[in-house]
């Protein structure tokens, strides 16, 4: 059981991510013009990623509220509200101010969970934008492209999808001019952009948020 906790918690945000966006890719190859088998598959993986996220945070959680209670060091932080002097957008937060476990959860919350939450937010912004473009120009567009890219942007993660919305878009542009000149295709779908974006930020997100100075949005 340990080990699997072990490798949840190491691997687990690496693994699990990649394997998601891989069976995403397959659907999307497979499809063969069966656009619900891939809106289905792009629900499903959808719920698997967030259940994943939920669990991993869960047990950064638990693993910090452990740590924390066998070092006398940090174990009084276990009995602490979080101070209003801190310069946080929490610091008026009952939760956090008039509870004894109050800096425990605002540091839990802090960076366990609220990158899962603004990367959800996104996701669904993300979701509707599309469906807005969709109903403006719909040749842009494949059934299930609206759940695939639901699904690739919250799979970018928070901050990562401050590079995967814009880079969506620098790809369908670039593909756009390829097809035109040498396909003589008037319209790219979305699909393959967004997979491209999603791998791109998968493989190298982290090191272009250092390379683009974007970091002090992970903190």
């Amino acid at each position: 059981m340990i080990g699997i906790i072990s490798f949840l918690l190491i691997w687990g945000p690496i693994v699990i991510p990649s394997v998601i966006f891989a069976s995403a890719f397959y659907a999307y190859a497979k499809r063969d013009r069966d656009y619900a088998y891939l809106e289905k598959w792009c629900k499903k993986l959808f719920a698997a990623a967030l259940v994943f996220r939920v669990i991993d945070a869960g047990l950064k959680t638990l693993g910090q509220y452990l740590t924390w209670s066998k070092d006398g060091l940090s174990e009084h932080l276990l009995h602490t509200p979080l101070s209003s002097k801190i310069p946080t957008i929490f610091n008026h937060i009952g939760i956090f101010t008039k509870n004894n476990l109050g800096y425990f959860l605002y540091y839990s919350f802090s960076r366990f969970w609220l990158n899962i939450l603004i990367a959800l937010v996104f996701a669904i912004i993300f979701y509707a934008l599309l469906k807005g473009l969709k109903k403006y120009k719909d040749g842009f567009f494949e059934g299930g492209e609206l759940e695939l890219g639901l699904l690739c942007a919250f799979l970018a993660g928070w901050p990562n999808v401050v590079l995967f919305i814009p880079g969506t878009f620098v790809f369908i542009i670039l593909l756009s001019i390829i097809h035109m000149a040498f396909l003589k295709k008037k319209y790219t779908t979305i699909g393959v952009p967004l997979l491209i974006s999603a791998a791109a930020c998968l493989l190298w997100g982290s090191k272009l948020i250092i390379v683009l100075h974007l970091s002090v949005l992970g903190t």
